[in-house]
């Protein structure tokens, strides 16, 4: 009979997560230029919708522009590149699921 040896190996692997620094805050909202970037995910439009309608009640002047990105991953950086030339001044996103 033939000895036969079995390894068993842990699965877990370490992982590193790299620190993000968080965007700067604006304190007040009014009068300023709110971009709602849905990529298009199940149900994110709905949340984007509510938040601009809760925003524009909450701040005088608040204008909300509607963006519908043509792909389905979060976005990447020429995505908000061509966010901030459209001179919004807070990008909000969402992505539904």
């Amino acid at each position: 009979m033939q000895e036969v040896t079995l390894a068993i190996l842990n699965p877990v692997a370490t992982i590193e997560i790299a620190g993000v620094k968080p965007a700067e805050r604006i304190g007040d909202l009014s009068n300023k230029r709110i971009g709602l970037s849905w990529n298009r995910k199940a149900r994110g439009d709905v949340a984007l919708r509510k938040i601009g309608e809760v925003l524009k009640r909450r701040f005088s002047g608040l204008e909300c522009n509607w963006f519908e990105m043509q792909t389905s991953i979060a976005l990447v950086p020429e995505q908000i590149e061509f966010l901030r030339q459209l001179r919004n001044d807070v990008i909000i996103s969402a992505t539904g699921d």
